[in-house]
């Protein structure tokens, strides 16, 4: 930093600098100077990108080896605010400048993200343009909360069931099946809720089984048509032992989802596709595999809405053709009248 500049900083409206997709981002820009200093303007910049990528060794004949790079990105904000023009000569006096700005985010955003092989990030960066002379610039990172909205997902309000079964024990010392089912009521549901299940698991070995129900968010990475996937367990609960040739049916809820990024990320991003599994772990003491049976299920931003009584509203033609004819008000030709005009006013 030259000199002159004794602090440059930029500060967001929310302390948490977190905001949601189509949230307006409010702050301030401030600039401490110690001494006069020429400028030609102050900016303000907000960038949003993806970014992919991971290596692997490639192998070739006579054994030699080399090292190949996968990498994506992906832009999806890119926006810039003149907040000051210097107009009368370009020199600033010492002491200090604030300049505030609004910029409203676009409605569909990404989530911002952190996995192992890629990343959705945001940041802020305020610009002095100097004359004659290099910019100077400062960086602050924001979060964006990516919008998904249950209500406008068909697939959330559907239920989901999914059966399995496997040889306990390995090919050579088998002690018979075991098998599980899963199930809920619906797939969508919002961080802070409860996810109830029905799990049933069937024990005909002669071993005892541990039995868990977990969720995990699977992440896929796409990089020159290459894919990497990954698993991150979010959070569990234990039912206990089924003892050897025994069955149960256990009913409960996986309680108080985390915070965590919504499915596809809310806008979706085009290099990191995430998605959420519920799945019944059924896991028999010894060598072996486990029993894994996964549904599943949709994470948003925004709930369902309740509707009174759980009754579907119903039009006046819907009403006519179920013969209800008291419902079936006649309707009254509306007056034309002219659209009132609105400007329409750019936020700086």
């Amino acid at each position: 930093m030259a000199r002159e500049v004794r602090r440059f900083d930029i500060f967001f409206a929310d302390p948490n600098a977190t905001y949601k997709a189509g949230d307006q981002v409010k702050g301030m820009i401030y600039l401490e100077l110690a001494q006069e200093f020429k400028i030609k303007g102050v900016k303000l910049c907000l960038h949003g990108i993806s970014r992919v990528g991971w290596d692997e060794n490639k192998s070739y004949t006579k054994g030699t080896s080399s090292k190949l790079s996968h990498k994506n990105m992906d832009v999806y904000l890119d926006e810039t605010v003149i907040v000051f023009r210097k107009t009368d000569g370009g020199t600033m006096a010492p002491g200090r400048y604030d300049w505030t700005f609004t910029v409203r985010l676009p409605p569909y955003l990404p989530a911002s993200y952190e996995g192992q092989h890629g990343r959705v990030q945001y940041w802020a960066k305020a610009v002095l343009e100097r004359r004659m002379k290099n910019d100077m610039d400062y960086t602050k990172n924001f979060t964006v909360l990516g919008a998904f909205d249950l209500n406008a997902e068909p697939e959330a309000k559907k239920g989901a069931d999914f059966g399995g079964e496997i040889m306990a024990g390995t090919m050579c010392c088998k002690s018979g099946p075991i098998s599980g089912h899963i199930s809920v009521l619906r797939k969508g549901y919002v961080p802070a809720q409860n996810i109830p299940f029905i799990a049933k698991i069937h024990n005909r070995s002669s071993r005892k089984v541990q039995v868990r129900v977990v969720l995990t968010q699977q992440t896929v990475f796409h990089a020159d048509k290459q894919v990497k996937k990954t698993n991150t367990l979010i959070k569990g609960v234990a039912k206990g032992d089924v003892g050897p040739n025994q069955q149960i049916k256990w009913e409960d809820e996986l309680k108080n989802i985390p915070p965590i990024a919504p499915t596809k990320l809310g806008g979706g991003c085009k290099n990191i596709d995430v998605k959420y599994m519920l799945t019944l772990v059924a896991q028999p003491s010894g060598p072996g595999v486990s029993l894994e049976v996964p549904v599943e299920v949709i994470i948003g931003t925004i709930p369902f809405r309740k509707t009174e009584q759980h009754t579907p509203m119903l039009t006046v033609k819907g009403a006519a053709k179920k013969g209800l004819d008291s419902l079936a008000a006649p309707v009254q030709k509306a007056r034309s009248s002219p659209r009132p005009q609105h400007k329409a006013s750019k936020a700086s």
